[in-house]
């Protein structure tokens, strides 16, 4: 195997796909997952899917760790459609954080940042987050990222959206790096923020490089 991707100046990340809830939903449709998490008499085997799929995760982020030396996991689970979560915040911490704790503390034990990537309005959920020990959130623009960064942006990372992807005048792109940068950099070492640029722009990537070298 060739040896480029390991010890580079650059940040190695996998994205895994696809997390325990849309590995269920795989098995069962939507609907079928959706009552399984919260049936009693599904709940047990829910659990025993769940333990399983932890086990694999671990075995193939261990192997990603040895043969790529990666930096980072972005770990694709949807808790949430257009106007709430799928499930409530009990639930999430029953079905959930227990396994996703092992998997976080798995990887913070390897040197690995964990990145959720959770579509869905799911701001309710971001405790149950914090508790599995996620160390950032790339949610969608339907969430309030401001009240969620002054809330919790102590204990997780919150992504900021771009408004931005191809469009956008030089004009408007400037002002929103210089308030992007204004915003957020003084705190930045306590409560630390992501720009959530799904679709690159490159000037803003350059322009917010460029401003945040020159706040430092």
């Amino acid at each position: 195997m060739s040896r480029e991707y390991r010890n580079t100046d650059r940040l190695v990340e996998a994205w895994h796909f696809t997390g325990f809830f849309e590995r269920l939903i795989s098995f069962m449709d939507f609907e079928g997952a959706a009552v399984a998490v919260i049936d009693e008499d599904s709940i047990p085997y829910v659990h025993s899917l769940f333990r399983a799929l932890t086990d694999l995760y671990k075995k193939i982020i261990g192997k990603e760790k040895e043969y790529f030396d990666i930096d980072m996991i972005y770990f694709h689970d949807d808790w949430g459609g257009q106007r709430s979560p799928f499930f409530s915040l009990a639930t999430c911490r029953e079905m959930l954080v227990p396994y996703m704790r092992e998997i976080t503390d798995f990887c913070h034990a390897n040197d690995i940042v964990f990145d959720l990537h959770s579509c869905g309005k799911n701001e309710m959920l971001v405790p149950a987050m914090i508790e599995s020990g996620m160390d950032a959130w790339g949610g969608q623009p339907i969430n309030d990222k401001e009240m969620l960064h002054k809330k919790y942006g102590d204990q997780i990372m919150i992504a900021i959206n771009s408004p931005f992807r191809d469009g956008g005048t030089d004009e408007e792109i400037e002002a929103f790096c210089v308030s992007f940068v204004e915003k957020y950099w003084p705190d930045i070492q306590n409560r630390p923020v992501y720009l959530a640029d799904t679709f690159p722009n490159a000037l803003v990537r350059r322009r917010i490089y460029e401003l945040s070298r020159s706040a430092e």
